[in-house]
C-alpha cells in the first residue's frame, strides 16, 4: 500500500498556491462555477505574484477537482481552456489519487459543502500536495497587492491556518463535536480547549514535510470519525482541524494568519491597505477572457493592476 506521506513528502517541490473546485454531481454535463471562480482567484494571485516581481514569479498555481467537470470545463469554455494552458500546472484530480477513503454519507444540502466527501478531498489534497511549501486556498479566497508576504512571514511554520477573530464558533462545538479524543484530555485540558478559536480551512499556508502529511491524514481521520457521530448536525471540516491542531500542538509548529494578512469579507470589504487576501464571495463575473471584471474588482478592492 502508497506510503503518501513519504511518497509524497520526497516529490514535493518548489512553492504554489491550490485552489480545491469540488462538485455534488462530478459527471454532470455542465459548466462548473467553482472551476471558474478558482480560476478567477488563482488569476488574482497570479497578478500579485507578477507585481512583486522574482522571486514570487515562480510560485505554481494548481487546481484541485474532479476530471470529467474540468475536461468538460476545458472542452466547452474557451476562456478557461485559454487559462488553464497558459497559468495553471497540470491539474490534479481526485480520481488519480489511490486509497482515498469513501465516506458513505448522504449530502446534508444540495451545495457541495455540505457533501461530506469533497472534505475528505480537501485533506487529502494537503497531504498529496506536490509542493514544499503550499497555500491551499477554497474558490472565494482572493489576493491583495502584498499577497506575496503570506510565504515570508509564515513560512517557518508548519502550518498556518486563517483563524476566526470574529467568535465563529469558538468552543460552542466542543462537547458534541469532538469525540474522537476527549476522553483522553484532563479537566484542565478540556478547558484550555475549549478557549481555542477555530481555525478556517479555506486558507492554509503549510509545509510539505513527512511530518505534515501524516498531519492532514490524521486529520481527515478524525473527521471521518466526526462525521459518524449520530445526528451530527456539523457540514464542514474545521471541527477536525481545530482537534487536530491541539492533539499535536508539541509536534507541530503552528500559528493562525492573523486578519490583517487573511481578511474576512464579512469584516473588510475590500483589500483596503493591509489585507494580504480576502475571504468572501465577490459580486463578480467568472472569466471573460478579456480581463474586464479582475481590473475592475481589481480597482474596487485597492489592488491596481
Amino acid at each position: 500500500m502508497e506510503d503518501v506521506a513519504t511518497t509524497y513528502a520526497a516529490n514535493g517541490k518548489g512553492k504554489g498556491v491550490m485552489c480545491l473546485a469540488g462538485h455534488l454531481k462530478p459527471s454532470l454535463k455542465a459548466s462548473s462555477i467553482y472551476l471558474q471562480q478558482c480560476a478567477y482567484a488563482l488569476e488574482r494571485w497570479k497578478d500579485a505574484f507578477e507585481l512583486a516581481g522574482p522571486p514570487y514569479t515562480d510560485i505554481r498555481l494548481a487546481v484541485v477537482t474532479d476530471k470529467f467537470r474540468y475536461n468538460y470545463m476545458v472542452e466547452k469554455d474557451a476562456a478557461f481552456r485559454k487559462f488553464s494552458e497558459e497559468v495553471l500546472d497540470d491539474p490534479i484530480f481526485f480520481e488519480d489519487w489511490v486509497g482515498v477513503p469513501t465516506l458513505r454519507k448522504k449530502p446534508q444540502s444540495s451545495k457541495f459543502q455540505g457533501y461530506p466527501q469533497v472534505w475528505i478531498y480537501k485533506f487529502e489534497a494537503w497531504a498529496r500536495s506536490p509542493y514544499e511549501t503550499t497555500l491551499f486556498i477554497d474558490y472565494d479566497i482572493h489576493a491583495c497587492k502584498g499577497a506575496e508576504r503570506i510565504f515570508d512571514k509564515y513560512g517557518d511554520f508548519d502550518i498556518a491556518p486563517m483563524a476566526c477573530e470574529h467568535g465563529c464558533w469558538g468552543g460552542t462545538r466542543f462537547d458534541k463535536m469532538f469525540g474522537a479524543h476527549i476522553k483522553t484530555l484532563t479537566d484542565l485540558e478540556k478547558q484550555e480547549y475549549g478557549k481555542r478559536q477555530e481555525p478556517l480551512t479555506a486558507g492554509v499556508l503549510f509545509q510539505g514535510s513527512v511530518l505534515m502529511r501524516q498531519f492532514h491524514l490524521a486529520t481527515r481521520d478524525i473527521y471521518i470519525k466526526t462525521m459518524m457521530i449520530p445526528n451530527n448536525p456539523i457540514k464542514h471540516d474545521q471541527p477536525a482541524l481545530r482537534e487536530m491542531l491541539y492533539l499535536w500542538r508539541h509536534k507541530v509548529k503552528q500559528t493562525k494568519l492573523n486578519e490583517t494578512d487573511g481578511c474576512d469579507i464579512k469584516h473588510a470589504n475590500s483589500c483596503g491597505t493591509s489585507c494580504a487576501f480576502v475571504h468572501g464571495k465577490m459580486d463578480v463575473a467568472p472569466l471573460k477572457g478579456n480581463r474586464k471584471s479582475i481590473k475592475t474588482w481589481a480597482s474596487r478592492a485597492g489592488m491596481a493592476i
